[in-house]
């Protein structure tokens, strides 16, 4: 783990995936606004899962294991104090020759840039995943509604055409606009107010924001994600709420993704490059790459 800082921001960078996680000294007060899973250290499973916390990119985004990147050892390139560059070089055959990430604390805030150097065109999926916290008791039990998301307005809200998971509480193949009444097993869920109550497991997305930012609110602080929407146009929101019961979830992940997106929910290179429900939608599924270098921009940031 590499650890970077401007004095008021820390962010640590793991080798494994790229993932980074963040601290914000606030008041004398240490905020940790980003998730790590329960499980790890104890559990040697899927490599991106035994290791699954905080930020990362995904090249291509979507399943199987939100591509190579998010999966494999990077290279150290630089270190600073305040920053970070990392690459990771992709198989041979591969579209994307590889991902090079900078990290840098700034101003209170970790900026990122991912700079993807592609060998030949091609359509992918393209995602960041940077994973918030979402407030528990110290037995982590959820605190139903202490969470409150600053969401962006869209064209549209839409679910999958089918249940992610048998615990999803929202409904299936929907198109909406008020995020505060999504369409659910028990009537309406309202997205901006998180945990809920009970157990579910639930992926929604934003199509074509207005703007490329999501404030969550815990304890009197804003977690603020900024991104650049030129590649990414969508947020996708996925919220665990304890409803995976198998390993490693056993009942007991909370954490929300904030995932800035342009794919078909998280399907893949096939389905999202190809003819799918959200394309039926009118909307943009996969990103036309050229040879060449290509940028996403991202911040995570803290305000009172």
């Amino acid at each position: 783990m590499i650890e970077i800082t401007d004095g008021s921001v820390t962010a640590r960078v793991a080798l494994q995936g790229g993932m980074v996680t963040t601290s914000f000294l606030v008041d004398g007060q240490v905020v940790q606004p980003l998730y790590e899973a329960p499980w790890l250290g104890e559990w040697s499973g899927d490599t991106l899962l035994a290791h699954l916390q905080g930020d990362f990119v995904c090249v291509p985004f979507g399943m199987p294991g939100h591509g190579y990147a998010a999966n494999n050892l990077w290279a150290l390139v630089e270190r600073r104090p305040d920053a970070v560059v990392l690459e990771v070089a992709y198989p041979g055959e591969h579209a994307v020759e590889r991902v090079t990430r900078t990290v840098r604390c700034v101003d209170g805030a970790v900026e990122f840039v991912d700079a993807i150097d592609m060998r030949h065109e091609a359509a992918l999926p393209l995602g960041l995943h940077p994973i918030f916290r979402l407030p528990a008791t110290a037995e982590g039990e959820p605190l139903v509604g202490a969470a409150f998301l600053e969401l962006p307005e869209a064209e549209a809200v839409l679910t999958p055409p089918e249940k992610p998971e048998p615990a999803s509480r929202l409904l299936p193949g929907k198109r909406f606009t008020d995020v505060w009444e999504a369409p659910s097993v028990d009537g309406t869920a309202n997205l901006t107010r998180l945990p809920w109550e009970g157990r579910s497991e639930d992926l929604v997305m934003l199509a074509n924001v207005a703007e490329g930012r999501v404030g969550v609110v815990t304890d009197g602080h804003v977690a603020v994600l900024e991104w650049d929407t030129a590649h990414l146009k969508h947020c996708l929101l996925w919220i665990s709420n304890r409803g995976r019961d198998y390993e490693p979830w056993n009942g007991r992940n909370l954490c929300l993704g904030v995932e800035a997106v342009t794919s078909a929910f998280d399907w893949g290179v096939e389905a999202s490059a190809g003819r799918n429900e959200v394309a039926d939608e009118g909307f943009e599924t996969a990103v036309r790459l050229g040879e060449g270098r290509h940028e996403l921009w991202h911040r995570i940031r803290l305000e009172r």
